[in-house]
């Protein structure tokens, strides 16, 4: 009797979530040679063509999309065999803060991602403004959180690290012309340190401007972009394909990247390792 190999199984799944077989390499730390000759030894032991790869990334074909839910399956029975035997017990109460732009339409993949390996860990997830998870966090309210910044020094003694790091953009919805003075700007509530980012820098550039639309959430920023209630800046995993960048040549002040840091709590235990883990290996 055959059996699969876990290594090319575990190959096989991250190029299927990462979408190319580059970013896979960053994750998997394996050159893009490596991936592309472990593919084509799964595609071999199989008998099937399992990804069409082309110059925009990399596609499941039919036969790839059964493999992936069932690869999902054997490497998180793998891997929840191997806790057992070494007496590994993720159970109990966890909680989670994260900013609004943080991977917004990846991270419930992921977090799906970690409840399917830790079934019996309760998971509290809260979605807040970046300001107020740094205010929270060292009461020891939350395990892990992720939280934007733009510019800040991080502070030595604090425990963090550096999850990803992405570029800001200026958008509007495709239709909207960019003519009105003062400038109609879409933004979060107060307290967002991205709302105080874009009016201190309009400002500092003297360019006019009022608020012309104040969200609840990255979604509801994206909502009023694309019906055309003014303009906005977001980092580069907020965006959606209803919203158009906007062009430099547009006179509007040049935007940092903006990076995600993921902070652990002062006592670490085995449940955090795991956690940190499993974002660590999602997204560096």
């Amino acid at each position: 009797m055959r059996y699969f190999d876990t290594t090319l199984l575990s190959t096989f799944v991250v190029v299927a979530q990462s979408g190319t077989i580059s970013l896979a390499s960053s994750k998997l730390n394996l050159s893009n040679s490596t991936i592309s000759e472990q593919i084509s030894k799964l595609e071999e032991f199989v008998g099937k063509k399992l990804m069409i790869r082309d110059r925009k990334g990399s596609s499941l074909t039919t036969e790839g999309e059964i493999l992936l839910a069932e690869a999902e399956k054997i490497l998180l029975s793998c891997s929840m065999a191997l806790d057992k035997i070494r007496g590994v017990d993720i159970s109990g109460e966890f909680r989670i803060a994260i900013t609004d732009y943080f991977r917004p339409n990846d991270l419930t993949i992921v977090l799906k991602r970690i409840q399917k390996k830790f079934p019996n860990l309760k998971l509290h997830i809260s979605i807040m403004k970046s300001s107020d998870i740094k205010d929270n966090f060292f009461s020891n309210i939350y395990d892990l959180a992720i939280y934007m910044n733009i510019g800040e020094t991080i502070e030595k003694d604090i425990q963090a690290i550096k999850l990803s790091e992405e570029p800001l953009f200026w958008i509007k919805s495709h239709e909207c012309e960019i003519e009105d003075n003062p400038m109609p700007i879409v933004t979060m509530s107060s307290g967002c340190i991205l709302k105080n980012f874009i009016e201190e820098i309009l400002q500092k550039e003297k360019i006019p401007f009022y608020v012309a639309h104040t969200a609840t959430g990255v979604k509801g920023i994206a909502a009023a972009i694309e019906a055309g209630l003014g303009i906005s800046c977001l980092n580069r995993s907020s965006l959606n394909s209803n919203i158009q960048i906007i062009n430099s040549k547009d006179n509007l002040p040049l935007l940092p990247n903006v990076e995600f840091m993921l902070y652990k709590a002062s006592e670490e235990n085995i449940t955090t390792s795991a956690i940190s883990q499993i974002l660590i290996e999602e997204f560096i």
